[in-house]
C-alpha cells in the first residue's frame, strides 16, 4: 500500500509540472507577440512605448509560479542566462535605435531557496556618457547585453563576474568587465576585484572601433581574463 501511494504521489508531481510547463508556455507564446510588436516598431518613440508594454508583460511572466527554471521556448531576440549554481537568472535585450544608440532592458531573478527574488535594472546611462567606473546598484545601471556569469569566491561570499557587451554608439562598441554583489535586500555591481596595469578596479570598460572585432573571455583555472 505505502509503494501504490508513492507511485501514485510521483506520477501526480509529474503531472502538475507538465501542467505547470504548459500553462507557462502559453503564456511565453502570448508575451512572444509583444516582443515581436516591440521588435518591429520604426521609430524611438514607438519603440520605448512597445519595451515598456512588453517589459512590464514579463514582469508578470515572471512572478508566475515556475518561470526561474522554465526553459524558454520562444522569446528569441532575448537572452536567458543562469549561473551555474542555479542560483542567478538574468533576462535581457536590446533596444537599437534609428540613430544607431543603444539602451537596454533586463530582469535579475535571485533564488533565495524560500522565495524568488525579482529586480528590474533601469538603464539610466545616455548612450554618450561616460560609463560609471564606481559602485552602482539597480536604479542606475548603465545598460548591457550580459552573455558570461561565473560565480567566485571573494572574501567570504560568493560573487558573480559578469562579462557584457554594449553596441554603444554609431562609431564605438563596449565590452564590460564587471561583477555583481548579492545583498539581502538590495544588489550592488562592481567589487574591486581587478587589477589593470597595477591599479585595483571595480569595473573594466573596453571601448573600440564599430569596424573592429573584440573578443573577451574567462579562463577559471586561471582566474584570467583574455582579450
Amino acid at each position: 500500500m505505502r509503494l501504490i501511494t508513492l507511485i501514485l504521489f510521483i506520477a501526480l508531481l509529474q503531472t502538475t509540472a507538465v501542467l505547470s510547463q504548459s500553462v507557462l508556455e502559453k503564456q511565453e507564446i502570448e508575451l512572444n507577440k509583444s516582443l515581436l510588436s516591440f521588435r518591429q516598431a520604426l521609430t524611438a518613440e514607438q519603440m520605448d512605448v512597445e519595451n515598456e508594454k512588453f517589459k512590464n508583460e514579463l514582469s508578470v511572466f515572471l512572478n508566475l509560479k515556475g518561470a526561474f527554471t522554465y526553459q524558454f521556448k520562444h522569446l528569441e531576440s532575448i537572452a536567458i542566462l543562469d549561473s551555474p549554481d542555479k542560483k542567478i537568472r538574468i533576462l535581457n535585450w536590446n533596444i537599437e535605435y534609428p540613430d544607431m544608440s543603444y539602451a537596454y532592458g533586463a530582469y535579475l531573478m535571485i533564488n533565495d531557496q524560500k522565495k524568488i527574488r525579482i529586480i528590474e535594472l533601469n538603464d539610466k546611462l545616455d548612450a554618450y556618457e561616460s560609463k560609471p567606473t564606481s559602485t552602482i546598484n539597480h536604479t542606475d545601471w548603465y545598460g548591457a547585453l550580459y552573455y558570461n556569469i561565473t560565480p567566485f569566491e571573494h572574501g567570504n561570499k560568493t560573487e558573480y563576474l559578469l562579462l557584457g557587451w554594449d553596441g554603444g554608439t554609431a562609431g564605438s562598441n563596449f565590452k564590460i568587465l564587471d561583477v555583481l554583489v548579492l545583498g539581502k535586500k538590495s544588489i550592488q555591481f562592481g567589487s574591486p576585484v581587478f587589477v589593470s596595469d597595477g591599479e585595483i578596479q571595480k569595473r573594466i570598460i573596453f571601448e573600440y572601433s564599430n569596424r573592429a572585432v573584440m573578443n573577451m573571455r574567462f579562463e577559471e583555472k586561471l582566474s584570467l581574463i583574455h582579450i
